[in-house]
């Protein structure tokens, strides 16, 4: 392919300089010039579209022209024109740069300069401030940080004000809620998709924790002549809870300055006086320990 898009450069070239009506016989010049043109438009085309495609730029200095699916910290996923739909990949320490169709470069192991792109994501900002969007309606005021380590993980804290927000159940709670977790972050980075530290599909397990003051309601049935009641009160009470919960979700980058971030999470739970909600979790009784959380967070990126 590539000798064939080198040949209709040639023809085109050697054509501007000596005609093709110059050196074949003249009896027919209208075909001549007709068949002529077509070959010339054939040729630049197979030429426009291999040229057009990406290439990856390898450490031993050969070069692979294809069409990029999908990249990873570790990897680069690839088609080529021989072998139609089946992917191929290649480690990105072998790699020394990779130029996109559109002319977008990824520099990874540039020996003279000592660039690593994949490394500085571009100058990514990474820690970000996050305020989840529900919690307030749910009793709590929910803020958290996250700062990356290195590519694909970061590590998070989230402190909750209980109480700052919709009294739930007229239980008039006032206390804390701490939660932290060690993310693990996808980074399949799809062509024309700006890579960020931040991005991706994630996993983390987290630990939660709370403490807080809470009226909390008994309701006691009595049976006493012809008709029964129920008596409800209210008793002050100190709840401690915790939860280790296994989490997935989420999280879009915008501009390198704002993101948002969704998750669910199913793992183990209990607290001291039995009740369900804890205020950043929900969870079963003792015989059935089931804890689940779920979230939406908005924020903004730091240094």
């Amino acid at each position: 392919m590539a000798y064939v898009g080198k040949i209709g450069l040639y023809f085109f070239v050697f054509e501007s300089i000596l005609p093709l009506h110059l050196w074949k016989p003249k009896p027919n010049i209208m075909k001549t010039s007709i068949l002529k043109s077509i070959t010339i438009i054939c040729l630049l085309f197979i030429s426009g579209a291999l040229f057009s495609q990406d290439k990856i730029y390898k450490k031993d200095k050969d070069v692979i022209i294809c069409k990029i699916s999908a990249i990873s910290d570790d990897a680069i996923t690839y088609t080529t024109d021989e072998t139609g739909t089946v992917e191929f990949s290649i480690k990105t320490t072998k790699v020394e740069k990779v130029v996109f169709e559109s002319g977008k470069e990824i520099v990874y192991n540039d020996e003279k300069t000592g660039v690593n792109s994949s490394a500085d994501y571009g100058g990514n900002k990474k820690g970000a401030v996050k305020v989840d969007m529900f919690a307030p309606f749910l009793g709590v005021f929910a803020v958290g940080y996250e700062h990356s380590i290195k590519p694909g993980r970061s590590w998070e804290v989230e402190v909750g004000i209980i109480g700052l927000g919709v009294n739930i159940d007229n239980q008039n709670a006032a206390g804390l809620s701490l939660k932290g977790g060690y993310k693990l972050i996808s980074r399949r980075v799809k062509e024309g998709k700006t890579p960020h530290l931040l991005r991706g599909f994630y996993f983390r397990p987290e630990v939660n924790f709370a403490a807080f003051g809470a009226d909390l309601k008994t309701e006691t049935s009595n049976s006493g002549g012809y008709y029964g009641y129920s008596t409800t009160t209210y008793k002050r009470e100190a709840v401690v809870s915790g939860a280790f919960i296994m989490t997935v979700g989420a999280q879009t980058v915008m501009n390198n300055s704002f993101l948002i971030d969704g998750y669910l999470g199913l793992g183990y739970g209990a607290s001291n006086t039995g009740g369900s909600y804890s205020y950043r979790f929900l969870h079963g009784p003792s015989n059935f320990p089931l804890a689940f959380t779920w979230g939406l967070k908005m924020g903004f990126l730091t240094k």
